[in-house]
């Protein structure tokens, strides 16, 4: 699986609240209606929960005091090439979601990482395999 982390931080002239409803309420379903087209396979919306816990973990590992991102987005595909997107449709889909992300999103401040993923704890008892099988306990994927 590729993954795509994309580090999200609000525009400065919405609230915490605007910024979440515009993500989950308008976003998140323009994301649901274009995965066809883009070939995404997951997505997951991630919100910070507790700013005293995460400063002090900061503190604690001699990170810098900074002001953090106001979410994740996290989406998954199954290949590189699936998340190319070379088609007219993908390309277009890109576009729509571009565009609604720059009415809810400082994308100059946002930041992301494109991956893979390398699982070494899991406690998810069955996983579905690509032929449709379980698999039950940790899997070495490296």
């Amino acid at each position: 699986m590729i993954r795509f982390l994309y580090m999200l931080k609000r525009r400065k002239d919405l609230s915490v609240e605007a910024f979440r409803e515009h993500w989950f309420d308008t976003h998140a379903p323009l994301v649901r209606r274009l995965a066809p087209a883009l070939k995404i396979h997951r997505y997951v919306q991630t919100y910070p929960v507790d700013g005293t816990l995460a400063s002090r973990l900061r503190s604690w590992r001699g990170l810098t005091e900074k002001e953090g991102y106001d979410g994740v987005a996290e989406l998954w595909w199954r290949s590189m090439a699936d998340m190319r997107g070379d088609s007219a449709e993908a390309r277009e889909a890109s576009a729509l979601l571009l565009n609604d992300e720059r009415r809810f999103l400082d994308l100059a401040a946002c930041s992301l990482v494109i991956g893979e993923d390398r699982e070494v704890i899991s406690t998810i008892a069955d996983r579905p395999q690509e032929d449709g099988t379980a698999e039950t306990g940790p899997r070495r994927v490296f």
